[in-house]
């Protein structure tokens, strides 16, 4: 390779780089104009040695020249020592990477937002919000467009296929795998889309505007434990239950936990407690050493409840059981113990 081609592939790595650099703060940031501290941003550039500072500035010029930048020099310094760019003109910038817009993106995905909540029903607030809360960042995962309005519309029908394949918030005659390859011809597509959305679904969460929930979808097949001398009633048939007399411990999967309608105790008429506990080593020593304690039971949470402990906790709560919990004194251990009183109540 010539002197002269090896210049040109050095230059053309350092304007991907400054563009790149310019595209992800673009997607996090608000403002429509964007400046960047040249010393800040790009140190390493500047201090890799005379020939790397001249390809860095005479990159940072030519793109100045196509009209993506305008530079700021330092005073007295002009050509010679950089202050800011600014972007000028974000369209060009993304063309030149071959990346969609994210203000196109935006607005796409915004439209879509806004088509499923005039058909969601329950769930018109939460696509509503979205619509009136999408920006940038959004829709892009550090600079991989993650096709946002398509993602979107595949969630709409996963959403859908509750009514049929979850109705009690768990698959039934039909696994995940099968699920996917049926709903979108991918057998892993359904766990690739929960992940990619995963952020963006906290989000519309964190601001009161949750999904119907999703854990019939999750792979780690959500479960907990609980023990006790306890009666579990089963879909609203006193003839079905299962007994625990002897106040094992026992191991409860979401299918299980949806058929629970209330739990009874056994050889106990006084009043019921139920202890719940954050972390496991304290939920066995806690559970294995008073495993028959009459009217009382406990139920390990594992940190934030999953949705088997929230309709376990729920029934508990509706079966006349008092709450009391066992778990840390920080700020998640407060949060936690906050999310289970809000469903006990």
């Amino acid at each position: 390779m010539s002197k002269r081609s090896m210049w040109r592939f050095i230059m053309t790595n350092i304007e991907k780089l400054i563009c790149e650099e310019a595209a992800r703060r673009f997607i996090e940031s608000k403002s429509a104009q964007l400046r960047i501290q040249v010393e800040r941003v790009f140190a390493h550039e500047l201090s890799a040695g005379p020939d790397r500072r001249e390809s860095f500035l005479e990159a940072i010029e030519g793109l100045a020249r196509l009209g993506l930048f305008s530079l700021q020099w330092k005073r007295f310094r002009e050509g010679e020592e950089l202050s800011s760019i600014t972007l000028i003109d974000s369209e060009a910038l993304f063309k030149r990477l071959h990346l969609p817009h994210p203000l196109s993106e935006c607005a796409s995905a915004r439209e879509v937002a806004l088509a499923i909540a005039g058909s969601a029903g329950a769930l018109h607030d939460s696509f509503n919000w979205l619509a009136d809360a999408l920006e940038p960042s959004f829709c892009y995962a550090k600079l991989r467009p993650l096709s946002l309005s398509k993602r979107l519309m595949d969630l709409d029908l996963l959403l859908q296929s509750q009514t049929i394949y979850a109705p009690r918030g768990f698959l039934e005659g039909i696994s995940l795998r099968a699920l996917s390859i049926k709903l979108f011809s991918n057998s892993k597509y359904i766990e690739e889309l929960l992940t990619v959305l995963a952020p963006l679904l906290r989000r519309m969460e964190r601001a009161g505007f949750p999904l119907l929930n999703l854990d019939a979808f999750d792979r780690a097949f959500p479960e907990t434990y609980i023990s006790g001398a306890l009666r579990l009633v089963l879909d609203d048939n006193s003839e079905r239950y299962i007994d625990n007399a002897a106040g094992h411990i026992l191991g409860l999967s979401l299918q299980t936990a949806s058929a629970v309608r209330a739990i009874l105790p056994l050889g106990s008429s006084g009043p019921l407690r139920l202890i719940s506990v954050e972390n496991k080593e304290t939920f066995i020593g806690l559970a294995s050493k008073q495993a028959a304690v009459p009217g009382q039971a406990y139920l390990y949470t594992a940190g934030h409840p999953n949705r088997v402990v929230q309709l376990l906790l729920a029934c508990f709560a509706a079966s006349g059981f008092a709450l009391s919990h066992a778990g840390d004194l920080d700020i998640e251990g407060i949060l936690i113990l906050q999310e289970l009183i809000d469903i006990a109540q």
